[in-house]
């Protein structure tokens, strides 16, 4: 499948970056024009985008447990109910899989992919968004 690069290349027909102010320049390096993007990469990059965020939204506190972006997802914006929801199916595929995908498309793309804190420490830990939501669910 063949896809753009971002909506501005869309509509300008060249690939932009961010200069340091936040405005739009052209990027030095030769992306301009659609790129080859597999299924696989493409899943990945449009559910480990959600998993990132997620996790970072539990880790600042904006949602309180995994399970809750699970359902927000699967009854709100028809997230595949197979799939279980993004971080349900972030824990199938394996959060260090997850983390070392999010990372290659942060070195590759930039600082909208930095891995989130807590996926990071999740991954690292061998744990699980089902795990955070158990001691989360725990009385102290």
């Amino acid at each position: 499948m063949r896809v753009l690069h971002t909506r501005a290349s869309v509509l300008s027909g060249r690939h932009v970056g961010r200069s340091e102010s936040g405005r739009a320049k052209p990027r030095s390096d030769d992306l301009t024009g659609p790129i080859e993007l597999n299924d696989d990469e493409i899943r990945e990059r449009t559910i480990y985008a959600l998993i990132n965020e997620a996790a970072r939204l539990l880790d600042e506190g904006v949602a309180v447990r995994a399970a809750d972006v699970d359902v927000v997802y699967l009854t709100g914006y028809g997230f595949p109910g197979f799939r279980g929801g993004p971080l349900f199916y972030a824990d199938t595929v394996g959060l260090a899989t997850v983390l070392a995908r999010v990372t290659e498309f942060y070195r590759e793309l930039g600082e909208r992919w930095r891995p989130a804190p807590l996926l990071e420490l999740l991954a690292r830990d061998g744990g699980t968004f089902r795990e955070y939501d158990r001691a989360k669910d725990r009385p102290e």
